[in-house]
C-alpha cells in the first residue's frame, strides 16, 4: 500500500505549507497523517528492495544448488572414465570465477579426478551453505521491515478512521 501524501495535502489545502517544511501553520493531525504517510511510503520502498535482494539471492542459490549436482555427475564421469578425468565445463569455471567460489587447480587446468570433484564440491557447498544462512537472515530483515510497515499502515488507518468519527461528529452536532 502506498499513500501519496499530496493527494492528502491537496485534501486538507495543505499542500503548499507541507512542501516549504513549514509545519507551524498545520493542524496536529495533518503533521500526523504526513508523517505516518512519509513512513509508510519509505517501508514500502524497504520491502520491495529487500524482496528483489532475496530473489537475486535465491536465484543464485538455484544456480549453485544446479552446479553442484552438475559436478556431481562430472565427478561421477571421473571415476567411470578411462583416464580418471573429466573436464570442468567453462559455465562452472565462469560461475566459480564469478561468484568468488575457489575450485580446485591441480595442474592448472580443468581436468579433475574424482578427489579434485570432492574439493571442488566442498568449495561449492560452503558458498551454497553461505548463501542460505545470508538468504536466512535477509528473510527475517524483511520480516522486520514488514512488521513496521503493518504498524505504520495500521496506525494510520486508525487515525484517518478516528479523525472521519471526530469530523462526523462535529457534523453531527451541528444539525
Amino acid at each position: 500500500m502506498s499513500v501519496d501524501p499530496s493527494s492528502v495535502y491537496r485534501a486538507t489545502g495543505t499542500a503548499a505549507t507541507a512542501g516549504s517544511g513549514d509545519f507551524s501553520k498545520l493542524s496536529l493531525d495533518t503533521i500526523m497523517m504526513m508523517v505516518n504517510s512519509d513512513r509508510a511510503n519509505m517501508l514500502d520502498a524497504q520491502v520491495r528492495a529487500k524482496a528483489a535482494q532475496i530473489k537475486a539471492k535465491n536465484d543464485l542459490l538455484v544456480q549453485a544448488n544446479n552446479m553442484y549436482a552438475q559436478m556431481k555427475d562430472l565427478q561421477a564421469q571421473a571415476k567411470n572414465a578411462g583416464n580418471g578425468l573429466s573436464t570442468m565445463p567453462a559455465d562452472m569455471r565462469k560461475f566459480a570465477d564469478d561468484n568468488g567460489i575457489k575450485t580446485d587447480r591441480t595442474g592448472n587446468d580443468d581436468l579433475h579426478n574424482k578427489d579434485e570433484w570432492e574439493i571442488n564440491l566442498g568449495y561449492m557447498k560452503t558458498f551454497i551453505d553461505n548463501l542460505t544462512s545470508s538468504s536466512q537472515l535477509e528473510m527475517t530483515e524483511l520480516q522486520s521491515i514488514m512488521n513496521k510497515f503493518n504498524q505504520t499502515t495500521e496506525g494510520l488507518s486508525n487515525w484517518l478512521s478516528k479523525d472521519s468519527q471526530s469530523k462526523n461528529t462535529i457534523v453531527g452536532n451541528q444539525r
